[in-house]
């Protein structure tokens, strides 16, 4: 036999006042809880015991910089609880937790180009700023300007191009000679971003050759420009008005045996090479086609 429980109508009265009292005391609970944390909040930003008191700054030798360090006082006194939960809540949860400002990380890359993988911590009301200098770089001539970017494709100066050697001299320690490539069709370039272009040849391919060329002596010393035509021709403009029809550079292996063989034949004194084009192949018959007079 089943039995079933059946409610007087007082019984069913007080589960609805009951249920009524229980969802109201629950609001209540979140109010408070809100209010709680709204004024934990406040007393965190408005307190100065997370003011930020002191900046540093240090690159990858342990160097600092006094521009930067100029930007990075404008900080002082800042609540850096504040700017860590500038992105909401969550985000803010992470940066407090971790100590990372990426705000002030951000701005240190629009700000200084020159550096990369930047961090910003603090540490005992210190804002602690560390970042790599860019040391490798290449020249790309566009639209009579040359943009001077990184071997990752990050731009770093746009200048009038005779002004260019000027531009690198007071602002970049090189550990390379400066070759200029040219006949990217770029797409668009801002100071701190990642350039694009329109050609189909891979960054990581223009880069490589950029390395192999620098490696040589020969060809670091001769060669003054790389031009692409297009993703399967690029030229070479060396000194005595030589050109060198170089071909694709996609495929690195064939790329470094031309460029091997280049280098032979530029330093080769009794070929006396000048005003004229050499042809490389992948078979390894290349050419010389002097200029027409």
């Amino acid at each position: 036999m089943i039995f079933e429980r059946v409610y007087t109508r007082k019984q069913i009265k007080n589960r609805k006042i009951s249920s009524k009292k229980r969802r109201t005391r629950l609001l209540v609970y979140l109010v408070l809880c809100f209010l709680v944390i709204a004024i934990f909040a406040l007393i965190i930003v408005k307190t100065k015991p997370f003011e930020i008191k002191n900046v540093s700054f240090a690159d990858g030798e342990g160097n600092s910089n006094p521009e930067v360090l100029e930007l990075l006082g404008t900080y002082t006194g800042q609540n850096y609880v504040k700017l860590m939960f500038e992105n909401g809540f969550f985000a803010g949860a992470k940066n407090f937790f971790a100590g990372d400002i990426p705000q002030i990380e951000s701005v240190m890359v629009f700000e200084f180009p020159l550096y990369k993988n930047i961090s910003a911590k603090i540490k005992n009301g210190t804002l602690m700023v560390e970042g790599e200098e860019r040391r490798n770089f290449v020249v790309l001539s566009c639209s009579g300007e040359s943009l001077v970017a990184d071997t990752d494709g990050t731009l770093l100066f746009v200048c009038e191009t005779g002004e260019t050697e000027q531009v690198i001299s007071e602002n970049l320690r090189s550990d390379w000679d400066n070759i200029t490539l040219s006949g990217l069709k770029i797409e668009n370039y801002v100071v701190g971003k990642k350039l694009t272009y329109e050609d189909n040849i891979a960054w990581t391919d223009i880069i490589s050759l950029y390395f192999m060329i620098y490696a040589d002596d020969t060809l670091d010393e001769r060669i003054s420009l790389v031009y692409f035509a297009d993703e399967t021709h690029a030229f070479f403009y060396c000194e005595n008005n030589i050109v060198v029809e170089f071909g694709s550079v996609s495929d690195k292996n064939n790329a470094y045996d031309r460029l091997e063989r280049l280098s032979a034949i530029l330093r080769s004194e009794s070929a006396g090479l000048s005003d004229g084009t050499i042809v490389m192949t992948d078979s390894g018959y290349d050419t010389w086609k002097p200029n027409s007079k």
